[in-house]
């Protein structure tokens, strides 16, 4: 607001005032993520915020603190991490003002680490096929950890979980979780 102000005291001094003040809007924010990445892979935190063009924040693991200054609006920040985590923005602070406000937005982003393996399913006494040269062996990939549902692709261009009639040979199998993480 802006405007003129005329002050009178008993004691006869009169004043005018002229006054120009700026209000600045209070800043937020929040914070959202990758909500899945694969082990050893790299996960981005996004920043939404407001209520100004240049932000100091702090966010935690919940381990640690960390301050962020000069950040904008739509800032993404990679991450790189070893286990699932979650983020929390404790802090957001204009660059230029001192009002703060404390949105406690959180964002976690999980670590999926699937574990593949096969294994024959068939057994003819201590054999995987009844004799040589036979194709009645089958084998089954049995997948651990990471998010279901998951997805097959065997060296033989099979794509379902278990194989069947199969010969003498090597068999290896790839399973890919929801995640589009590799075991």
């Amino acid at each position: 607001p802006r405007g003129m102000e005329f002050l009178s005291t008993t004691a006869g001094c009169d004043s005018i005032i002229s006054v120009d003040l700026r209000f600045s809007p209070r800043p937020n924010g929040s914070l959202s993520g990758d909500t899945t990445i694969c082990g050893g892979g790299a996960g981005n935190l996004r920043f939404q915020l407001s209520g100004g063009n240049l932000f100091n924040l702090i966010i935690t693991n919940c381990r640690d603190t960390f301050p962020f200054n000069n950040v904008s609006n739509g800032t993404v920040l990679p991450v790189i991490l070893s286990r699932t985590s979650t983020f929390t923005l404790l802090s957001v602070k204009t660059t230029t003002g001192s009002c703060e406000a404390n949105p406690n937005s959180s964002a976690t982003i999980t670590i999926s680490e699937p574990v593949a393996t096969a294994r024959a399913t068939t057994n003819f006494g201590r054999y995987n096929i009844s004799c040589f040269g036979a194709a009645d062996g089958a084998a089954t990939a049995e997948v651990q950890g990471g998010s279901a549902p998951y997805r097959y692709a065997w060296n033989n261009n099979s794509n379902t979980q278990s194989i069947n009639s199969l010969g003498p040979g090597t068999y290896q199998v790839v399973a890919t979780d929801s995640a589009g993480c590799q075991a």
